[in-house]
């Protein structure tokens, strides 16, 4: 019985300390998150952008169909290379991962200049405060907390907007 008890009280602190796993203050900061089972899972920056109504439905299927060619492209194509199977050459990349690149450099083409700001935030998941943060610094430096210059922070808007809107010509053409 003693054996029993022990083992329930193992269990439960494993269960505590796997409820008590919630992402640390600085990534917190850095974007939001939601429950998936037992842990958390980070919510896209575009996904956030579309709840707080900056982006439109349009906008954000153009960048959400960014951020899948980004991260195709992004993805280790070690095992297509080596792999010797009737799954991969062994010669080079594979035919997906040259589809990906293609479409990649295809949406990036279109996007000119606005290419930088749609990477940050689509691609690599950054807020559009933190680029407007890179781009033109902080408020004043009375402030505890830097926040981006409004200025800024409304340029980086105005541009994902228009960067969307090429994305969204390249889709449809």
């Amino acid at each position: 019985m003693g054996k029993r008890g022990s083992k329930r009280k193992a269990a439960r602190k494993r269960i505590a300390e796997v409820q008590g796993a919630v992402p640390t203050n600085e990534a917190m900061r850095h974007g939001d998150f939601e429950r998936a089972g037992i842990a958390y899972r980070r919510i896209p920056a575009i996904d956030t952008l579309r709840n707080r109504e900056v982006i439109t439905i349009r906008e954000h299927v153009a960048l959400a169909h960014y951020r899948e060619a980004f991260i195709a492209c992004e993805k280790s194509s070690t095992r297509s290379c080596l792999d010797n199977s009737p799954k991969g050459s062994g010669a080079g990349p594979s035919p997906s991962a040259l589809r990906s690149a293609l479409k990649l450099a295809r949406l990036e083409g279109a996007l000119g200049a606005l290419t930088p700001i749609t990477r940050y935030i689509a691609g690599e998941d950054n807020s559009l405060s933190q680029w407007a943060i890179k781009q033109g610094g902080c408020k004043g430096s009375g402030h505890p907390v830097c926040l981006p210059k409004s200025k800024e922070l409304e340029l980086a808007r105005i541009d994902l907007k228009f960067a969307a809107s090429r994305l969204i010509g390249e889709m449809e053409a």
